[in-house]
């Protein structure tokens, strides 16, 4: 499966919301604090995610 977040093919993902996030973006979403370069980065993809989601 490929994971939202990197785009890598990965054997070990969680599907979480009908998409798949690989244990290595999870674990790096897991441990971002709020003032951490990343953290804007993961909340602009799960405010996608989330949109999606709507719509079903």
């Amino acid at each position: 499966m490929f994971c939202t977040i990197c785009k890598q093919n990965s054997n070990k993902v969680v599907k979480f919301l009908e998409v798949y996030l690989c244990e290595k973006c999870l674990d790096n979403i897991t441990k971002t604090r709020v003032e951490d370069e990343e953290y804007e980065k993961y909340m602009d993809v799960f405010k996608d995610i989330f949109k999606e989601c709507q719509t079903y």
